[in-house]
């Protein structure tokens, strides 16, 4: 559950605030997540930076709903651990990129080559012209 999560036990959990389990730099994401979720807008928070106790960063996608106990409402929230599919998108994202540069790079050399190619014929068919003019 979430005290595995965190790294903190559930009375610790109960004393802390939203800006504890975040880093500081995601606050403004998290709290427009958090103020959509309230709205309605979305169920859904997808890569929540949450920050364990030991300080460590995963990452949760929080589906959350707002429920209504008696006559106080609460946002309630389950957290799915997403920090390895994360991690995966990133590796992924990266291969992709040096893949899309050495693509670039020989297709590069290749349009070099035939440019060459086409330089070396051109200059083969002017030896033979120059040599001829020469012999006369």
């Amino acid at each position: 559950g979430i005290c595995e999560l965190t790294g903190y036990s559930s009375n610790e959990l109960f004393k802390l605030s939203v800006g504890d389990i975040h880093p500081a730099k995601d606050l403004p994401y998290v709290m427009a997540q958090v103020a959509r979720q309230i709205k309605g807008e979305i169920t859904l928070a997808s890569n929540i930076p949450v920050l364990r106790k030991n300080k460590q960063v995963v990452y949760c996608d929080v589906n959350s709903k707002v429920m209504k106990i008696g006559v106080q409402e609460y946002l309630v929230g389950f957290f799915r651990d997403v920090t390895e599919r994360k991690k995966a998108d990133e590796e992924l994202k990266k291969r992709t990129e040096e893949l899309e540069k050495f693509n670039q790079l020989a297709v590069g050399r290749e349009l070099r080559m035939v440019e060459l190619k086409k330089r070396i014929k051109e200059l083969e068919k002017k030896e033979p012209e120059e040599a001829a003019l020469k012999r006369k």
